[in-house]
């Protein structure tokens, strides 16, 4: 027997296929417009390894690391424990909604600072992290650094112990970003020229 979806009258395979009597979607699916889900929601999180990995995810070569849109955005990108000072170069944006998620992925302190760049001087950082600087005791332990969006393409991690920075794009040109940043010393934006 037939049944109704709205004021569609659909087959009894057609009606096995509909979400609305709980069926499912392999792939991918598109939504134009707002999304109300009623239930239990499971999300699958995709990481990208950035070091210690043989997969084409790897973005370190040594001490120097690139990210790109392909491989790493919409990722958790796993950081390294670094042996001397690293540099991580950023892509430049090719639309607003480009994401990347940092995690410090070592053992322990890293006695090594991490750079994290902008491939070209064409995007900016624009936001805030919250830093923790484990040597300091006081009242200035705990700060917040701020980027303005304008000339702020250089963040330094200085000896990393653990982070946890998200970015998104807002547009091709300027880079959202907040966290966290526990090290030696307080993490700094700076302008590369």
């Amino acid at each position: 027997m037939a049944k109704r979806i709205g004021k569609y009258k659909i087959s009894n395979k057609e009606s096995l296929l509909s979400l609305a009597d709980g069926g499912k979607i392999d792939g991918s699916a598109s939504v134009t417009g707002n999304l109300t889900v009623t239930g239990d929601v499971t999300q699958h999180m995709k990481v990208a390894v950035a070091s210690g990995s043989s997969t084409s995810t790897n973005a370190f070569s040594g001490n120097a690391g690139t990210l790109t849109e392909a491989a790493h955005a919409g990722r958790t990108v796993l950081m390294p424990d670094a042996t001397v000072d690293a540099t991580l170069a950023l892509p430049t944006p090719s639309k607003a909604g480009i994401s990347y998620h940092l995690v410090y992925n070592g053992v322990a302190d890293d006695g090594q600072d991490m750079v994290i760049s902008f491939s070209d001087d064409a995007c900016y950082f624009k936001g805030n992290l919250m830093t923790h600087d484990e040597d300091e005791a006081g009242a200035t332990q705990v700060s917040t650094i701020f980027a303005n969006g304008s000339s702020n393409d250089v963040l330094t991690l200085n000896d990393p112990h653990a982070y946890d920075i998200h970015m998104v794009s807002l547009s091709t040109t300027v880079m959202a970003i907040w966290g966290w940043v526990v090290s030696d010393t307080v993490a700094a934006f700076s302008d590369a020229d």
